[in-house]
């Protein structure tokens, strides 16, 4: 079984402290990883299951930026470790930041933060050299999508 994750794609205004993340990152609830023992560093393996414009109700009013056509094959069904980094104290949320190398491959079909949303399948995480099964007798769901499509 996963945890499951539907979200937008975000882009930090802090640089982070890590080697291999990027600034692009998405969002998850506390509650679903505050159970594990996930620390500030940790990797969640994933899958990339969907990738999708998202419209701002607004966009219209703005300076369009057009690309061509893009097939997405290239990223569905890759295998990302995205980084753990624990929210503050008062949020809801914890971060999950794509390492640099999957942003730039991100950039290159020109899916920019705040544009898109994705969907991805976590199995399990890895601190260290533990490795835990996440959500081993079930699926748990996360879409935030709602609030960006009606």
């Amino acid at each position: 079984m996963s945890l499951n994750v539907r979200t937008l794609i975000r882009l930090s205004d802090h640089e982070v402290e890590n080697d291999i993340a990027s600034k692009v990152y998405i969002n998850v609830p506390k509650k679903v990883l505050e159970m594990y023992p996930v620390k500030v560093g940790c990797v969640l393996n994933g899958e990339v299951e969907q990738i999708k414009k998202f419209i701002d109700e607004n966009e219209s009013l703005n300076p369009q930026i057009r690309t061509g056509a893009k097939n997405y094959s290239q990223i569905i069904g890759s295998r990302v470790k995205m980084i753990f980094y624990s929210g503050q104290t008062g949020e809801d949320h914890d971060y999950l930041f794509f390492p640099k190398q999957f942003a730039i491959k991100l950039t290159s079909y020109a899916i920019f933060p705040n544009d898109y949303i994705i969907k991805m399948n976590f199995e399990n995480v890895s601190c260290g050299w533990k490795h835990i099964k996440l959500y081993s007798e079930t699926s748990v769901n996360f879409d935030d999508t709602e609030q960006y499509y009606d």
